[in-house]
């Protein structure tokens, strides 16, 4: 009888443990599985972001093999979307509104970068970034100039380096210098004389600026 008691009592003993040791191993699981949610949660992040720039751009123009250089003041804003990914990567696109002082009216654009920052979140982590844009500006006739068409447009290219600084948990304050190189469609218009001019050009912006992006 003993015997048979003492069976008992050790395969209660073992289902208890039996028990216990599984209750822990779910507990295990939950939280793996809570932060592998987590990591994926944390991996990408949308932004949003505004920017602020200033600078200048030299623009080189030629018309009938005579060729003129002059430089600009620039300034504009930014407004940014995109992703933020905990691996340093950031991939942006943006509206640009900028007041270009070779043109009366003002440039408007469209572009994407790609973004690569390094070091910790907690200090200041350099970036390079590299990208394209595309924009236009309006012209309008005036008593000696009559232009073919009503717009200028330009495709660009920009590289840049800047410094970023994480102030909150979904907030991202920037530093940086871009440079960039853009193109524009040849303006056509006739002169007080009626002669038609075509004049080649593109310029050199370079621009500071400072930014946040926020995380959503």
């Amino acid at each position: 009888m003993v015997s048979k008691k003492r069976i008992v009592s050790s395969l209660l003993l073992g289902a208890l443990a039996l028990g216990a040791h599984a209750e822990e191993t779910a507990k295990v699981l939950s939280q793996e599985e809570s932060q592998d949610e987590s990591a994926k949660t944390q991996a990408s992040q949308t932004i949003l972001g505004l920017e602020l720039f200033t600078g200048e751009s030299k623009i080189n123009g030629k018309a009938a093999g005579i060729s003129l250089s002059e430089t600009f003041d620039r300034t504009g804003v930014r407004f940014k979307f995109g992703a933020k990914k905990v691996s340093g990567a950031r991939f942006e696109g943006y509206l640009e509104l900028e007041d270009y002082d070779a043109f009366d009216n003002g440039v408007v654009g469209v572009g994407g970068n790609i973004r690569y920052a390094f070091g910790d979140d907690d200090a200041f982590r350099p970036f390079w970034k590299i990208g394209a844009a595309i924009g236009s500006t309006e012209l309008e006739d005036d008593v000696f100039v009559q232009y073919e068409d009503e717009s200028l447009g330009y495709f660009a290219l920009v590289a840049g380096l800047g410094l970023e600084k994480k102030i909150s948990e979904k907030a991202d304050f920037l530093i940086g210098l871009d440079i960039g190189k853009r193109y524009w469609q040849d303006i056509e218009f006739r002169d007080s004389f009626f002669n038609r001019v075509t004049v080649e050009q593109d310029d050199t912006p370079v621009s500071i600026y400072i930014g946040l992006n926020f995380g959503i």
